[in-house]
């Protein structure tokens, strides 16, 4: 028997709300809020498309200040690397603790196992 990958989309989504009841429960938790996003303008379209889905104001309109620690990397190293693996290194910070997007589906066993790095 092969063992469950609980980090693809389709079987570690099966039991989690859907962003509507998600968002109702979570609302209130990060309104007012600072949200701290390593390239922010890339998750924040998301977040405003989901937002826009369920006829909520953006997600701006909730957290009036968004932090982009891309955008902080570059202005404090330029002309160096600023993606996550290239800041852990320089600040040794352990990647796969610091990076979760490195893990989806990382088991040998899923089908769905990504190969790009």
């Amino acid at each position: 028997m092969r063992a469950r990958c609980t980090a693809c989309p389709d079987e570690f989504l099966a039991d989690k709300p859907r962003f509507r009841e998600w968002w109702t429960s979570s609302s209130g938790f990060v309104s007012g809020a600072e949200l701290i996003i390593h390239n922010a303008p890339f998750d924040v379209s998301f977040l405003d498309r989901e937002l826009d889905l369920i006829d909520r104001p953006g997600i701006g309109k909730h957290c009036p200040q968004i932090t982009d620690t891309l955008r902080m990397a570059r202005e404090l190293n330029p002309g160096k690397r600023a993606n996550l693996d290239a800041l852990c290194e320089r600040y040794q910070i352990d990647k796969f603790a610091a990076h979760a997007a490195r893990r989806v589906c990382s088991m040998r066993s899923c089908s769905r196992r990504s190969t790009s790095r």
